[in-house]
């Protein structure tokens, strides 16, 4: 869906759910960034 599609679904506006989005990816990357070094760590003890 896009974010009109999104915004006409829920009766709000497209700047609000880009708001909403850009909140989301925000909190993923501060949550998860750790997440992501795992993976390349243990590659690197191979």
């Amino acid at each position: 869906m896009t974010n009109d599609e999104i915004a006409a679904h829920f009766g709000i506006s497209k700047q609000t759910v880009e708001n909403q989005i850009t909140h989301a990816l925000k909190f993923l990357r501060l949550h998860f960034k750790d997440l992501a070094v795992l993976p390349l760590l243990s590659t690197l003890n191979k």
